[in-house]
């Protein structure tokens, strides 16, 4: 989020996709444009326009060069919050995806809860 970009491991599957939203500590409160092609399988150093060398430094100094999927983001106005509201079979609460989720822009700037974005 600070940086600018999301690395995940190398040939992860994603639907193509505008926009990404990140769920933590229960709530989505920050939505990105991803911009520009995502980089399929890449070393991180390799791609200092994306990622700057101060995250090196700052946050993996261990860094071996294993190589990740690349989005370039960019933070978009949300003034919204989407509390994580899923519960599983038995009530208890539970994470909204185990896995990436998928909906529309306009369905997701009017969700108050995770629940509003499903179907």
């Amino acid at each position: 989020m600070n940086y600018g970009f999301y690395a995940c491991q190398a040939n992860r599957s994603f639907r193509k996709a505008d926009y990404i939203a990140f769920l933590r500590k229960k709530r989505i409160a920050y939505l990105f444009k991803v911009v520009g092609d995502v980089k399929e399988s890449v070393d991180l150093r390799d791609e200092p326009n994306i990622v700057p060398a101060s995250y090196f430094s700052e946050k993996e100094t261990d860094y071996k060069g294993t190589p990740h999927k690349l989005f370039k983001l960019e933070r978009v106005d949300f003034e919204g919050l989407i509390n994580d509201d899923s519960v599983d079979k038995n009530g208890n609460h539970c994470a909204f995806v185990q896995r990436q989720g998928y909906t529309t822009l306009e369905k997701f700037m009017e969700a108050k809860v995770t629940s509003d974005l499903r179907g």
